[in-house]
């Protein structure tokens, strides 16, 4: 047995066919290439286009075919993307809103804990411990300084990434290779 024949009658191995009108519009077929003669197999070569989108609506195309299957369907569809819109954006401004929050009250906080310390520390050296009071300002001070620097590169890490963004959905993925073989994947 040749391995074409093995190819051609293995139904995992054959081309799929296109389901709609748009798919078949896209699919060309090229003439017969050759003819394997100890077989007696045609061989046909044939390349098939797929298109995809990405969004959160169907393309105009699919959406008259929903209206066409089902009355008032592309409009509940637009609506139900609309209505997804509205509660991403509505849940966006609550994340923000309570970011905000809690910046806010962790600077309340630090500031809170920072003027103990020095207090406390000042306190120590007005007492004769001025080696401890000198110790507790300055790792209150250096926690205060280390914070603060934490945050900044945190932040231009974030908008780093935020301009370079790395990971799925990132980069538009290209269009599959189109394939002479309709037996190889």
């Amino acid at each position: 047995m040749s391995r074409r024949r093995n190819r051609r009658t293995n139904p995992r191995q054959t081309a799929v066919r296109p389901q709609s009108a748009d798919q078949q519009a896209l699919r060309r077929s090229t003439p017969p290439s050759g003819i394997d003669k100890a077989a007696g197999l045609q061989i046909q070569e044939t390349q098939v286009v797929q298109a995809h989108f990405a969004g959160p609506l169907p393309l105009p195309e699919h959406l008259s075919e929903y209206e066409g299957i089902a009355p008032g369907a592309a409009e509940r569809i637009i609506k139900m993307a609309e209505l997804q819109a509205d509660h991403r954006r509505a849940m966006e401004s609550k994340v923000v809103d309570s970011e905000v929050r809690l910046e806010s009250r962790g600077q309340i906080f630090g500031f809170i804990t920072v003027m103990t310390a020095l207090v406390g520390g000042i306190g120590l050296m007005a007492f004769d411990k001025p080696m401890w009071g000198a110790a507790v300002s300055l790792s209150a001070l250096a926690s205060l300084a280390g914070v603060f620097v934490w945050s900044k590169r945190h932040k231009s890490r974030e908008s780093s990434d935020k301009a370079n963004p790395v990971g799925l959905g990132a980069e538009p993925t290209p269009p599959p290779q189109l394939s002479n073989n309709p037996g190889r994947s």
